[in-house]
């Protein structure tokens, strides 16, 4: 769940020219601001709901051409993504903006979600994340969990993350 290649994260687009050159027309164009964040994003940024063991490359690829915003999740195949991830990234981390996700309930509690973050942080290989989801919200009574407010505070206060969405 990235932002799409035609939409930057401040909301405008571009239309990608069709009579580009090949050479023109690949990698990174622009990099934008995020929402209110000072998170400077690449106007491509890679979704990796398909990442499989072994295709740590493919990060790479996605960086040498400019790509900085990377989005993953502890769902996107059982958490083998937040791990390749992790392993492309190994020595590259101040390199990059990584967001991750869990899908957290209604009862959910500050501490289950705060193991579940850990869990994601020690595949991904980092002590922090730049921007952390609830992923797929689509039931309101998952935005009123006032456990994920406390969880919040004490993840931003540890230094685990920066900045908390919702996605949908």
């Amino acid at each position: 769940a990235g932002i799409p290649i035609n939409a930057a994260a401040d909301g405008s687009s571009s239309s990608p020219s069709s009579t580009a050159s090949e050479d023109s027309s690949r990698g990174v164009k622009n990099y934008v601001r995020l929402g209110r964040t000072e998170l400077k994003v690449s106007d491509i940024s890679f979704g990796s709901f398909p990442l499989r063991h072994g295709e740590e490359h493919v990060v790479h690829h996605a960086m040498d051409q400019g790509i900085n915003y990377f989005d993953t999740a502890e769902s996107y195949g059982d958490g083998t993504s937040e791990t390749v991830m992790g392993r492309a990234l190994k020595g590259k981390r101040d390199q990059v903006y990584v967001a991750t996700k869990i899908g957290a309930g209604s009862r959910d509690s500050a501490a289950s979600m705060m193991q579940r973050l850990d869990e994601s942080l020690s595949r991904l290989q980092t002590d922090y994340v730049d921007i952390f989801f609830n992923h797929a919200v689509n039931d309101i009574s998952r935005l009123k969990n006032e456990q994920w407010l406390e969880f919040a505070d004490n993840a931003r206060s540890q230094g685990k993350v920066r900045f908390f969405g919702m996605s949908g």
